[in-house]
């Protein structure tokens, strides 16, 4: 289940956070941001930057991988939305 579009226009997404939000929930497992910048369409940095964001409002969760982070979009948030109704 993703969430609703009410849901994800409550949050006022940017165009680019809601390229990259997309991107996220489409991964099925933890992905370095480059390829969920690829996927999303902007550049890496910008990836990089919202994806942080995303960390901060508990919407993304970031984990070690080896040589690098990789992220992931946290199922907890659908937990909320399904609180919040």
């Amino acid at each position: 289940m993703s969430l609703t579009p009410a849901a994800i226009h409550a949050l006022n997404f940017s165009e680019n956070e809601l390229r990259v939000f997309e991107a996220l929930e489409k991964c099925k497992t933890l992905q370095p941001a480059s390829k969920i910048a690829r996927m999303a369409g902007v550049p890496r940095t910008t990836a990089l930057y919202i994806l942080h964001k995303f960390e901060d409002r508990k919407i993304a969760r970031r984990q070690w991988g080896g040589k690098k982070y990789k992220w992931r979009y946290d199922k907890r948030i659908e937990f909320m939305q399904k609180k919040w109704r």
